[in-house]
């Protein structure tokens, strides 16, 4: 079952019981102007109606109810657990559907952090949007994103140490997120830019997003770390040849004049991250 927004939903149970908005008005003890406005998304439903909806329906309350509703979206395996039943699935279906363990399912909608490479198969065999399963915003319904991935916005230490672990940043453990509907690996991450080394093209306060997945190259905007730094950079990438050991030598170039260049070869080893593929720049300041 596609889980729709209220206002659909109420009416799509309307129409399937064949009745008009005074009649399904009566049966839940409201008059017709108020069944029209909970399908014009004018008017919350109110818990006494929720209830006689559910009664009618089968499903929860909380898909009527306001404040069940509200309470089922405040966290991730609230969110995941009310899909599942509204999808009519067993935490066993479930899993069977994403060939893992029952009690892998329990474990999520006990809390636990879901590998971001399983979030697009859960919402899939749930039918409802991954950006909504991480973050409870938006509407449910898949069809309102078919295609993009919600990215965690990191800290420069979290940065580097990206690639040490399968699943550095696993969803549901962010504090914050930035939609995009472009298709990135399932890994990216999102930063935000410090500082002004990378003026003029990038500004303090601008957004960019990196996708590890991506083998970056000469030329492109990287994020790397350096085995000695504590904290990763956004650099361009400039390949500069080999050195005595036949380690590449790269220089990780600012923009700014004003800011040196950093080195990363044998004398200072590291590794890229990943390229930049997204870069956004805000005309004004985000309100506290």
């Amino acid at each position: 079952m596609r889980l729709m927004g209220l206002p659909e939903l109420i009416k799509s149970i309307r129409k399937d019981l064949g009745l008009n908005q005074d009649e399904l008005g009566k049966i839940v003890g409201r008059d017709q102007g108020t069944v029209s406005k909970w399908e014009r998304g004018k008017l919350a439903v109110d818990f006494r109606s929720a209830e006689k909806l559910a009664e009618l329906t089968g499903l929860p309350i909380s898909r009527f109810s306001q404040s069940a509703a509200t309470e089922a979206d405040a966290k991730l395996g609230n969110r995941i657990k009310y899909a599942r039943e509204t999808a009519g699935l067993t935490a066993a279906g479930l899993a069977g559907q994403l060939d893992t363990l029952e009690q892998t399912i329990d474990d999520w909608e006990s809390g636990f952090p879901i590998p971001r490479d399983k979030l697009t198969k859960l919402a899939d065999a749930l039918e409802v949007s991954a950006h909504w399963i991480l973050t409870g915003r938006g509407e449910p319904d898949q069809s309102a994103r078919e295609s993009g991935l919600s990215i965690p916005v990191i800290d420069y230490i979290a940065a580097g140490a990206w690639g040490d672990v399968n699943d550095a940043y696993p969803a549901g453990e962010g504090e914050r997120y930035i939609y995009t509907e472009r298709n990135h690996g399932v890994r990216s991450f999102a930063l935000e830019i410090q500082g002004r080394s990378m003026e003029p093209q990038f500004l303090e306060g601008d957004v960019i997003i990196i996708d590890p997945e991506i083998e970056a190259q000469p030329g492109d905007f990287v994020v790397a770390k350096r085995e000695n730094d504590e904290t990763a950079t956004f650099k361009k990438f400039v390949h500069k040849g080999f050195d005595d050991q036949g380690e590449p030598i790269i220089s990780l170039e600012s923009l700014n004049p004003v800011h040196p260049d950093l080195a990363m070869d044998s004398r200072f080893p590291g590794r890229i991250v990943g390229p930049m593929v997204e870069h956004r720049h805000y005309t004004r300041p985000q309100s506290s």
